[in-house]
């Protein structure tokens, strides 16, 4: 299966790839297949090219296959029919036309693996569910209803890759994994997964709204900001005090996970594991930097780290890894 990981795993993980590419054998193939048909289920529940409650039903498919173990022999076939042509992404495309051997590579791998993949794909999937009923059953834009919501995506959609992660290392390397009590690591690496994704949240803001009508920050608190009730929320976007406002203490609790997931960086004792889980942490830290840095524009047109900087970013997770 590495012409797997080789042919589409790159065109599909971005710098993720760089840190599952560095990791050592025993959890590199497990933690490469759960990406893969993690990223199938996003591909499947981010295109708007398919209506919404089709959708649903395809990541409801998925789960039983790859959840409750139910026989689908037409899943991958329905998947390439009604969304292959309508993908923009060509390794996304690629990705659903390969589905059957991620699938057959999912049934062939050894059983203690097979429970941990079955176990976060099922949160995942519930995650990616949630989100297209809340964002895409409704007439118009509309954000998360609390604070618990938003706390909840992003443990639904990360934190519990940090559990997945920290469970499997822990299976396949044992003490050369941590010296730190099991539930510490989790705890850690459920702020890590949930600081990722928060990052995405800040930096994603604009776009989601602009284009796809979804605004993750809670309403009561956009209300407390001083949104009027009943405004469209389009109007955030000739909005900054209002968004400056909301995001900043999500911003410092993002800052509170990140410190978490360095902790967890530092507490790993594998050179090549602690290499794989400080880039992206590092990259995410990067990333509010320059989020905070930006201007309104700016921020509104679309904040990325350059390339420049995720090799330098890649220099400081190898010296960290080498040099802890």
């Amino acid at each position: 299966m590495s012409e797997l990981r080789k042919e589409i795993l790159a065109g599909v993980s971005r710098s993720f790839y760089l840190s599952l590419n560095v990791l050592p054998e025993p959890v590199r193939a497990p933690f490469s297949l759960a990406y893969l048909l993690a990223r199938a289920a996003d591909t499947v529940a981010d295109t708007d090219a398919v209506p919404p409650r089709e959708r649903l039903e395809f990541l409801k498919r998925m789960c039983n296959r790859i959840c409750e173990g139910r026989e689908d022999t037409a899943l991958s076939g329905d998947l390439c029919t009604a969304l292959t042509d309508k993908l923009d992404h060509p390794k996304e495309r690629l990705l659903l036309k390969r589905l059957d051997q991620c699938l057959e590579w999912f049934d062939g791998s050894p059983d203690d693996e097979k429970a941990e993949i079955k176990r976060v794909l099922e949160i995942i999937l519930r995650g990616q569910s949630l989100d297209v009923e809340r964002f895409e059953l409704v007439d118009g834009a509309s954000a998360l209803p609390d604070a618990a919501t938003l706390d909840e995506y992003t443990y639904l959609v990360a934190g519990s890759v940090g559990e997945f992660w920290t469970n499997l290392s822990a299976m396949k390397l044992g003490e050369k994994f941590t010296a730190d009590p099991l539930p510490t690591m989790l705890e850690r690496a459920r702020r890590f997964g949930k600081g990722l994704q928060l990052v995405n949240v800040i930096r994603d803001f604009p776009k989601d709204l602009r284009e796809r009508g979804r605004c993750y920050w809670p309403l009561p608190e956009l209300h407390a900001a001083g949104m009027e009730k009943g405004a469209p929320l389009e109007s955030l976007l000739h909005s900054p005090e209002i968004v400056e406002q909301v995001s900043a203490p999500w911003k410092k609790l993002c800052r509170e996970h990140l410190a978490e997931a360095m902790d967890y960086v530092r507490s790993v004792r594998n050179r090549r594991t602690r290499l794989a889980t400080a880039l992206p942490v590092l990259l995410a830290c990067k990333t509010l930097d320059a989020i905070e840095a930006a201007g309104w524009q700016t921020y509104l047109q679309g904040v990325k780290v350059d390339r420049k900087s995720v090799r330098r970013e890649l220099l400081r997770s190898a010296r960290i890894a080498l040099f802890r």
